[in-house]
């Protein structure tokens, strides 16, 4: 059976980026998993306080996408396992207080 993914988590590299679209030249800077600025039109001010990925940018090296960083995937066999389990111990505790057969 084939896994399938149940949570698919995608995040951005960290630091700044440019990159084309039918607008224009747009900048972002991803701070942290959570904090970004952008996306925007560039200014001017971008491409001189961030040197490197303009350069990258005019190299016509692509922006990095979105990408898959964390997946999580359905397994039902352990699924299974861990309602087996489950059902394990709560026959157990029912046993210690006298409601177990």
């Amino acid at each position: 059976m084939a896994e399938r993914p149940v949570c698919d988590v995608r995040i951005a590299s960290k630091g700044p980026r440019f990159f084309r679209t039918e607008d224009g030249v747009m900048f972002e800077i991803q701070i942290d998993s959570r904090s970004r600025i952008g996306p925007r039109p560039m200014i001017s001010a971008d491409k001189h306080q961030y040197p490197a990925a303009w350069q990258a940018f005019t190299r016509g090296e692509p922006a990095e996408p979105l990408r898959p960083r964390v997946e999580f995937v359905d397994l039902p066999e352990a699924k299974a396992a861990h309602d087996r389990e489950a059902a394990e111990r709560q026959r157990q505790r029912d046993a210690k207080r006298g409601g177990g057969q």
